[in-house]
């Protein structure tokens, strides 16, 4: 398993490093796109499982017209419309749903809000990296972004494997430990601080270390609930697609809320 992962890593790392530095704006929001689809696809998956709907389809058809056209509206720096894409998508598929009230009564408010969290949760925070990407130095918070949460990530499942004992969420997630969460914790600050070293970001350290740490924990926060999903659909990865790794969502579960942040910080803040 540790040695899948780092040879998948060895391979896409350097691929994804030269989308985010030399490709375009277009080309890295038709990636994001992509990504919002087959990782869409994984969570209407999961849901399936726990829910046996003869609306479904039509809910994963709205949900991946949702998804490319939030990812436009990014590209386009119109953060407006995807508020509006979201309650079209909830309209639309309430009216699906009406027209199987007789059959469907039972699970029809299930149904619509699982329909309603997956666009959100995935097309949605994902249109986050578009934005940032598109803004000035966008390539370069980008940098910072994933440096944050891969290196968090990573020392968190790395220590937590070898070193850890005391269990962090054991009803959600038995493998993440304490330990591990604490050393996600310090090595996202330090991979933060050095990130605005490098580049030249234009962010104080007091500043930098802060925004370090609310990215940390708001990924840490998504891997739980990624978690808290396959649980709930008695899976252990989302998918397979990725060698070591698992699923699309698997790997995208912590930038899926880092990347608000960020944005939020960037935002309100610089």
């Amino acid at each position: 398993m540790h040695l899948k992962r780092l040879l998948t890593a060895c391979v896409a790392l350097p691929l994804f490093v030269l989308l985010i530095y030399r490709g375009s704006h277009f080309l890295f929001a038709v990636f994001v796109a992509v990504v919002s689809l087959l990782a869409l696809r994984e969570y209407y998956q999961m849901v399936q499982r726990m829910i046996d709907s003869p609306v479904k389809g039509w809910m994963s058809i709205i949900g991946y017209l949702s998804a490319m056209t939030i990812a436009a509206s990014a590209y386009f720096d119109s953060p407006q419309p995807v508020l509006s894409i979201i309650v079209i998508s909830m309209i639309a598929s309430v009216l699906i749903s009406l027209t199987q009230v007789e059959y469907e009564v039972n699970i029809l408010l299930d149904v619509l809000l699982r329909q309603l969290l997956g666009v959100v949760y995935v097309p949605g925070l994902l249109s986050f990296l578009i934005f940032i990407r598109c803004a000035t130095d966008g390539a370069w918070w980008l940098f910072f972004l994933f440096s944050v949460v891969f290196v968090g990530d990573a020392a968190a499942y790395y220590i937590g494997s070898f070193f850890g004992k005391r269990k962090l969420s054991p009803l959600i997630s038995p493998g993440k430990t304490v330990e591990g969460s604490i050393a996600g914790l310090c090595a996202g600050i330090a991979a933060g601080l050095l990130c605005k070293y490098i580049l030249n970001l234009s962010i104080s350290f007091e500043l930098c270390g802060l925004l370090s740490i609310l990215i940390v924990v708001a990924a840490q926060i998504g891997d739980l609930f990624e978690s808290l999903l396959k649980r709930s659909a008695n899976l252990k990865d989302s998918g397979t697609i990725i060698p070591g790794h698992g699923g699309v969502l698997d790997r995208i579960d912590a930038t899926l809320f880092a990347a608000p942040v960020l944005y939020a910080f960037k935002e309100l803040v610089l």
